[in-house]
């Protein structure tokens, strides 16, 4: 078996191989699993040809829908930073490596605790990312890891808004490196407040509860420890008897937290009038401010007005 260094090699060596030439703009979808937390969740982000900054050199142009160019737009979007490098080890053509996204770095030479990796239509990918040309309809994932055979998890769910009291089944599934799928044994489903574990199967019941709640799936090696890739993050409404549309809890005390200038408050109540007073105009530009809610962070003016301007017409 190969170790998670050579691993890494082999990786960047396969990057070396030729791709198909660049098609016309593309609407992917993307997410990027760090390694606590969800860093972009599930999104479509269309692709095309983007400027990238590169840590070694001048800005460089990436041209074509790319997997890179996904990343790099998705990041920008979603105010996550993504830092990458570019090499001509392996020929004239450069090919990238994505060191950090968002808090999660492997390191400027793989030094780093984990590995950055992505999959597309849940196969690893053949070539560097910068070189990957997306399709409509394709799925991007990018994962931080130090187990290269680690599986994507997926959950199949209900669609629909589901009553109150009434069971329902999740079935989870585990895609290995060549985007072959099996039921995901052993995978702990958490819905709201409740887990469950995956039969030989992969499958749960759950009965539903009132209002909308998040479901997840995750599994770790028992023996060594090993984690797969969380499954995204999916929502699941229970209506009370006579309810036609789900009631949304407002943020609570673990989800939602406003720092500006040190000054922290958390909970909805708390936070709620300094929300109020952020789109009064109370933030400066050059204010240090930063808004956690449901495992994502915005830091900056700029993004947190925007976030305190929608969560006070959401639930306001």
């Amino acid at each position: 078996m190969l170790t998670l260094r050579r691993a890494a090699v082999a990786v960047a060596l396969a990057c070396a191989l030729p791709t198909a030439a660049l098609a016309a703009p593309a609407s992917a979808t993307l997410r990027v699993e760090g390694a606590d937390a969800t860093l972009i969740p599930e999104l479509r982000q269309p692709s095309d040809t983007t400027l990238v900054a590169d840590r070694l050199g001048p800005v460089r142009t990436v041209e074509g829908p790319t997997a890179l160019g996904q990343l790099i737009r998705a990041g920008v979007r979603r105010n996550v930073s993504v830092r990458t490098s570019f090499s001509t080890a392996f020929g004239p053509d450069p090919l990238v490596a994505v060191e950090r996204i968002g808090p999660d770095d492997q390191g400027e030479n793989f030094e780093g605790p984990a590995f950055w990796v992505f999959k597309v239509n849940h196969a690893s990918a053949p070539v560097a990312a910068n070189q990957l040309a997306l399709k409509d309809g394709d799925e991007v994932l990018w994962y931080f890891t130090s187990n290269f055979s680690a599986a994507e998890l997926d959950m199949t769910v209900p669609r629909a808004n589901l009553r109150t009291g009434r069971t329902f089944t999740v079935s989870v599934r585990a895609w290995d490196a060549e985007g072959v799928a099996s039921p995901a044994s052993g995978a702990v489903v958490r819905y709201g407040s409740v887990e469950k574990t995956a039969g030989r199967d992969g499958r749960v019941r759950f009965t539903a509860r009132t209002g909308t709640r998040s479901i997840r799936a995750t599994r770790t090696d028992a023996a060594t420890g090993a984690h797969d890739i969380r499954s995204a993050t999916k929502e699941i409404c229970g209506l009370p008897p006579g309810a036609t549309t789900c009631p949304r809890p407002r943020p609570n005390g673990a989800s939602l937290r406003l720092v500006v200038n040190g000054v922290s408050t958390k909970g909805w109540a708390r936070t709620l009038p300094r929300l109020r007073a952020v789109l009064a105009g109370a933030l400066a530009d050059d204010d240090r401010a930063a808004i956690a809610w449901r495992g994502r962070v915005w830091r900056g003016s700029g993004p947190v007005g925007n976030v305190a301007r929608n969560l006070v017409r959401r639930f306001g």
